[in-house]
């Protein structure tokens, strides 16, 4: 898998919302600037991610107080999410899942939806997966898969003509036993990332 090897110390910020696409949807970018638009994936390597209701309220907490409450609280915080990561990725490696390749196919469909199946002459649509794992949707141990991508237009000129980035979670929520009894159940809710992310992206937010 692409994304499978772990990168421990780097983690991006999970935001938590089903729908959360920055700018306008690629829909919104005219006809003929879209025409036989390429998609490709992009994704450099990357890590899981993984925080609890926890982990998250000790980073918030950091970030409103002084330089030192959030210097420990941080370290507490990734301590917490630490100890998760070696699980999460057992779980995808188990789930035999590359992300990338799924995020890329589901923004390429809806990009030949919206183009009528004209995909070659045009642009670059470049998609790169930022972050991908498990995470805590609920208190009281319910997780969840989640992920986030930024996609980018541009010309044979490299000019960029559209940009923007959408994040989502699934919406089944799972204890971890049921993930290491079942870790296809991860690559059947990422699945559903994909699908929520490719939404956004090309046709705005809708759930």
């Amino acid at each position: 898998m692409r994304l499978g090897s772990s990168l421990a110390g780097f983690l991006l910020a999970v935001v938590l919302c089903s729908g959360c696409a920055t700018r306008k949807p690629f829909r919104s970018v005219p006809a003929g600037d879209r025409a036989g638009t390429e998609v490709i994936d992009v994704t450099p390597r990357a890590g899981s991610s993984y925080s609890t209701a926890n982990s998250r309220a000790l980073n918030e907490a950091g970030a409103q107080s002084g330089i030192l409450p959030a210097i420990i609280m941080g370290a507490a915080a990734g301590t917490i999410e630490g100890k998760g990561l070696s699980w999460v990725n057992s779980i995808r490696a188990r789930g035999g899942l590359d992300e990338a390749e799924v995020v890329a196919e589901s923004i390429r469909e809806r990009v030949r939806q919206l183009n009528a199946g004209n995909t070659n002459g045009g642009p670059i649509l470049e998609v790169a997966v930022t972050e991908v794992g498990i995470a805590e949707l609920q208190r009281g141990g319910y997780f969840g898969a989640v992920g986030r991508v930024h996609a980018r237009l541009r010309n044979a000129a490299n000019k960029e003509l559209w940009s923007a980035e959408a994040s989502s979670s699934s919406t089944r929520l799972r204890r971890r036993e049921e993930y290491d009894a079942r870790p296809e159940l991860y690559s059947e809710d990422f699945r559903e990332v994909a699908e929520d992310i490719a939404r956004q992206l090309i046709d705005g937010p809708i759930r």
